[in-house]
């Protein structure tokens, strides 16, 4: 039988397709837009790409006291009011301001999606927690490529609307798919915790087990003072993971991934490739789909380090060369150097 966790990581994983949506509409906007409103100018076009990230930031923070609050499966089908009125107000939107709030709103929601992550990590065993949580990279790779191939051929408004109509999907999906047990039980919830997790598990003894090492521990936790809990993050165990993954995901960013993703169009247009830029922009997308499956197939057969060392050197030599050949080759890139930007990517 195919595992019923799987189907549910899969419900919750859906809603990154609409952040890959959000993160690659700008690269097919701008280009469309510019060109319908010569008389615009770079700083507000760089709006226009801008705030679909700087409102993540607040839709996170809210979206993890809600989902404490409300429950993870109610907060990923909640989500979609916003993610679908913003892509509306993008849709039909008459004037420049009512095209930048829209695309506030679907970076909001961008942040608030992040819930899905811990949904996946706490109906997911440890074995399957892995690969289920790297379907939501893959799913933003999947919601990017689709939107740069419909940006190449449809109309930015029409794209919209696409993505609106998709923003539907999750809550959908949700509908099938019981809420986390784990914050079930942490609610005192303890009889629709267990039906949740029999749910998934389709085995008796195992979700009772999991309930009852989950309240255990929770039991040990509430305990604590809060001044007990903060002092966890002195600790050489909690401190050290935590400070590599921020220097890990500063790197991440501070690479430049983003700053492409956003204008991808208008990026390879202003090098000069002798690949239409539109299909430039497929091309990318398609890798790193392709790449996300690879990751994902692979993620539980080499240790986490190595696998990130590798494939972060790869990035760096492919990143180099290619800026070696855009410096030696003025002005112009040749097909060979457009698949080595996108295998960097």
């Amino acid at each position: 039988m195919f595992p019923l966790q799987v189907l549910a990581a899969l419900a919750a994983q859906s809603i990154n397709i609409s952040v890959g949506f959000c993160q690659g509409f700008s690269a097919v906007l701008l280009p469309q837009y510019t060109h319908e409103h010569p008389n615009i100018t770079y700083e507000q076009s760089s709006w226009i790409a801008s705030l679909g990230v700087i409102s993540n930031p607040a839709g996170a923070l809210l979206g993890g006291a809600v989902g404490d609050a409300g429950g993870r499966r109610a907060l990923l089908q909640a989500a979609a009011l916003p993610t679908l009125a913003g892509w509306l107000l993008i849709a039909f939107s008459r004037s420049y301001m009512l095209l930048c709030l829209g695309r506030f709103v679907t970076g909001f929601t961008i942040g608030m999606s992040t819930v899905s992550y811990i949904y996946v990590a706490e109906i997911t065993t440890p074995e399957k927690r892995g690969v289920l949580s790297a379907l939501g990279p893959g799913l933003v790779s999947t919601g990017i490529f689709i939107v740069y191939s419909l940006g190449a051929f449809v109309h930015w408004r029409k794209v919209a609307a696409i993505c609106a109509g998709v923003s539907l999907l999750t809550p959908f999906l949700m509908y099938f798919v019981p809420e986390s047990p784990l914050w079930l039980a942490s609610k005192g919830r303890m009889k629709e915790a267990y039906n949740a997790m029999f749910w998934l598990r389709q085995n008796n003894n195992t979700a009772q087990q999991e309930l009852m090492e989950f309240t255990k521990d929770r039991k040990s936790g509430e305990s604590m003072t809060f001044k007990q809990k903060l002092g966890l993050f002195r600790r050489r165990n909690v401190l050290k993971p935590f400070i590599i993954l921020i220097i890990f995901f500063v790197f991440q960013e501070m690479s430049g991934i983003y700053v492409i993703l956003y204008y991808a169009v208008d990026f390879f247009k202003s090098v000069g490739t002798s690949v239409n830029e539109f299909t430039a922009s497929i091309i990318v997308g398609g890798v790193r789909v392709f790449m996300g499956v690879v990751g994902a197939s692979l993620i539980n057969s080499f240790k986490k380090k190595n696998f990130s060392c590798c494939f972060g050197s790869v990035a760096r030599r492919r990143n180099a060369r290619s800026g070696h050949l855009r410096h030696i080759r003025r002005p112009s890139f040749s097909k060979t150097d457009v698949c080595i930007t996108s295998r960097f990517l």
